[in-house]
């Protein structure tokens, strides 16, 4: 993954965000033929849906860079900037669902956030720290609306995931996840666990029905984001991007 720190001016900013969600768009085209082919409508008409989505988002920053620059955007200015945000081939597993479709997209979201609040901490200007502050919250209102669809998704589905249910369960399970993140070999082994953990509390906070339960996943799911964004911010730094392992981050 590209440092945030070699993006240095809004203009560079916007045409990475403009990129990645054309990436996005792209992949969820490929993604719905591949679907098509294997003979799952509902998978390809959702792959479908995602694909607009994004093209959406796209106009949207697209729109946004004419209002701050006074001009479209110079897409050459992303280049050898995008993040890699995909899982590709989980994305093409043979057992993919909606649902678990729908996790990685908010995954995905949840990531290319992580990246964005990495650029704000490493932005030289107040005005791109704000911009790229902006486009993060952005992506978690994204998130959030894919986060609607896998809802839906979760209940038509089975089986169904199980997941605590009370908050001393989700105190007794987190331990127990955490030892995931700590045993995760390898940068991508443990971005994936982090980003995977971040996406449980979600989904809890989401089925919870109780307040101290809502209120602890979704203090534990902000924690999570929070370390994926620092995470990602040491494994960009020179001295790791190589060979170096930086440690674990703890959780508190």
């Amino acid at each position: 993954m590209i440092s945030p720190q070699t993006i240095a001016s809004e203009e560079e900013l916007l045409a990475v965000a403009a990129a990645l969600e054309a990436e996005a768009a792209r992949r969820y085209r490929a993604l719905a033929q591949w679907a098509e082919r294997r003979g799952e409508k509902a998978l390809a008409e959702l792959f479908s849906n995602l694909e607009k989505m994004e093209q959406g988002h796209e106009s949207d920053i697209a729109g946004l860079a004419r209002k701050r620059l006074g001009h479209a955007i110079n897409l050459n200015l992303a280049r050898d900037k995008i993040p890699r945000l995909f899982d590709d081939e989980a994305l093409r597993s043979a057992l993919l669902t909606p649902y678990r479709a729908l996790s990685l997209a908010v995954r995905h979201e949840v990531q290319a956030f992580a990246f964005f609040t990495d650029v704000a901490a490493y932005a030289t200007t107040p005005a791109l720290r704000a911009l790229a502050e902006d486009l993060a919250r952005a992506e978690l209102d994204h998130a959030a609306i894919l986060r609607r669809f896998r809802r839906a998704a979760f209940h038509a589905e089975q089986p169904r995931p199980t997941l605590p249910t009370s908050l001393e369960a989700l105190q007794a399970q987190q331990k127990i996840w955490e030892t995931e993140v700590n045993a995760a070999r390898g940068r991508s082994e443990e971005l994936r666990a982090l980003a995977r953990n971040a996406e449980r509390y979600l989904i809890i906070a989401d089925s919870a029905k109780t307040e101290p339960l809502l209120a602890e996943a979704q203090r534990l799911a902000g924690q999570a984001l929070k370390r994926l964004a620092d995470r990602l911010s040491l494994w960009q730094k020179p001295e790791n991007t190589e060979n170096g392992t930086p440690p674990l981050l703890k959780g508190k």
